[in-house]
């Protein structure tokens, strides 16, 4: 079996998972596509490129890190995650920076993109931009790659503030890998139904 492409550098992998899905109405993370949990789906995909995943789990943590039972994913709880994903995204970068302190490069993602792929993981850690974000159909964000530079931008992050801030504070420099079907994530029960236009393998 072919390896995918490495960079130079010491990379891992970001997965935010802590809110309640307030809008959803039901847990995103616990979601069935295709027959696994979102969550599932994402921390599977992360760990088939061969660097450390981190998962942040909040709102309802016991139940998601049971489902996670078995991936070799390190969790990090984000006893505060009602604060917002800019504080879960400090949290977990925090322990990602512990644990692996030499760490050059990491990549935020999010658990409720039904559609995100191994290879999009492997395209943004492979190229040698310092910020790589994914272009969507409408629009673009996460996954997205941030060098270590910007890793004190991330860490002051307002705790009700995402990553893409900081992408759109660096427009102009920030490369953009294809990721069509990356607008199709799950915040409302309207984005439910639509994923029944997929069919499951």
């Amino acid at each position: 079996m072919m390896e995918s492409p490495r960079p130079s550098r010491s990379a891992a992998i970001l997965v935010l998972a802590a809110g309640s899905s307030s809008r959803l109405g039901q847990p995103k993370q616990q979601v069935l596509f295709r027959s696994k949990p979102l969550l599932v789906q994402t921390a599977e995909a992360a760990l088939q490129t061969g660097y450390p995943v981190t998962v942040v789990l909040g709102s309802a943590a016991t139940e998601h890190e049971a489902t996670l039972a078995g991936l070799a994913v390190d969790i990090a709880v984000d006893e505060q995650w009602h604060l917002g994903m800019g504080h879960s995204l400090k949290t977990g970068l925090t322990r990602l920076l512990s644990s692996h302190p030499q760490l050059e490069a990491v990549v935020v993602s999010v658990c409720d993109q039904p559609l995100l792929s191994p290879a999009i993981f492997e395209r943004l850690l492979s190229g040698a931009n310092p910020l790589v974000a994914c272009q969507y159909r409408v629009g673009w964000g996460v996954p997205a790659l941030f060098t270590k530079p910007f890793f004190g931008e991330l860490l002051a992050l307002e705790d009700g503030a995402g990553a893409k801030i900081i992408l759109v504070r660096h427009g102009p420099s920030v490369a953009r890998i294809p990721f069509p079907e990356g607008d199709l994530d799950i915040d409302t029960p309207e984005d439910l139904a639509s994923l029944n236009r997929y069919i499951p393998l």
